[in-house]
């Protein structure tokens, strides 16, 4: 989260909303990533622990592996490249029928039957 009050005040939005936040194993890694470089690593870590233990985890199973290998194919022809991460969380989206929540859409607007919402 880092300080990204877009993102927080999206989220915060959402959760008032009473809609279901499902998280991608794909973003719990992205995250921690920005733990890991924070310079105040522990109280990141915390932020994101109690952020999390309210929302399931989406697992990413093999289905989303074939569904995010196919639209990184799809890309590919096409001559679009987007990150694998990226990819990644859309395939999750689709496969459980979830739009992806960013700040930056336009990698995910280039992905066929993905649904976004952007903060």
């Amino acid at each position: 989260m880092n300080g990204d009050e877009a993102a927080i005040d999206a989220a915060r939005e959402i959760e008032r909303s009473n809609v279901p936040q499902k998280v991608p194993t794909q973003v719990v890694y992205e995250l921690y990533v920005g733990v890991g470089h924070s310079e105040r690593t522990s109280r990141e870590a915390e932020t994101i622990r109690s952020v999390l233990q309210t929302r399931p985890i989406i697992d990413f199973t093999e289905d989303v592996a074939k569904q995010a290998g196919c639209i990184d194919g799809q890309l590919r022809r096409d001559g679009s490249r987007i990150g694998q991460g990226d990819i990644r969380i859309a395939a999750t989206a689709i496969r459980h029928n979830e739009p992806v929540i960013t700040g930056n859409p336009n990698d995910f607007n280039r992905i066929p039957d993905v649904g976004v919402r952007e903060y």
